[in-house]
């Protein structure tokens, strides 16, 4: 019930927030959440359900959420030895081709291809940490950590870079909380905490709503003519 209860709260934020960036994940996450969640409010006001605007934010809020349930269904098989792991993975791909697509039909196609060699990035960290897990390897587990901190900061830098309504430092504490919604959900399954998992899963499929928020709003903020009406 704790797991379920911070997941409504983050919603509650989200909406009140409009567009701001939320942290709800760990321990210091949260700890740096009113100056993070200041630092990523928009300007822009909350989309009607008829607008260009509300398009974009019930696009990428569908694709993100989307982006969480599939990555983890594929990491399940994945540690489960399923036959249909590989399509379960060429799903996710699926998906982050829409996301890239997505991008680029607001920043161009050479930032929507930067955008999907780095997303992919941290699928494949994923499935280290998957592959890693279910072998009980701890070296293994912690490489795939350290790559996938790296992939944080990277991409963080690439949306700084493309929205200054974005700050680097707040995308990538977000994008972390995504993270170790994911790696939590691995540790706790393969446990066979399936209680915890399910509370993660959720979880996890929620956060991606305020990450879509957020950027929908930043991205209306910084290009308002493209979104009128």
């Amino acid at each position: 019930m704790k797991r379920i209860a911070s997941t409504l709260a983050a919603l509650v934020l989200a909406a009140l927030l409009a567009f701001g960036l939320v942290a709800c994940g760990d321990d210091d996450d949260e700890a740096d959440a009113p100056a993070t969640t200041a630092a990523m409010e928009a300007d822009a006001p909350a989309p009607t359900a008829a607008t260009p605007a509300a398009d974009l934010r019930v696009t990428l809020d569908r694709l993100l959420g989307e982006h969480a349930v599939l990555a983890m269904n594929a990491m399940q098989k994945g540690h489960d030895g399923a036959e249909d792991f590989d399509p379960a993975v060429a799903a996710v791909l699926a998906n982050s081709d829409d996301l890239a697509a997505a991008v680029g039909s607001v920043y161009g196609e050479e930032a929507g291809s930067a955008f999907l060699e780095l997303w992919n990035s941290h699928i494949n960290f994923f499935v280290d940490y998957t592959v890693a897990t279910a072998g009980d390897d701890e070296a293994g587990r912690e490489a795939a950590q350290e790559d996938l901190a790296g992939y944080r900061s990277g991409f963080a830098a690439f949306l700084a870079g493309a929205n200054p309504n974005l700050p680097e430092e707040t995308v990538d504490q977000v994008v972390g909380i995504h993270v170790g919604h994911l790696s939590d959900w691995m540790t706790a399954y393969n446990a066979g905490d399936h209680e915890t998992a399910a509370d993660l899963y959720r979880e996890a499929y929620a956060h991606m709503f305020v990450i879509g928020d957020a950027l929908s709003g930043a991205i209306v903020a910084q290009f308002p003519e493209n979104f009128q009406g």
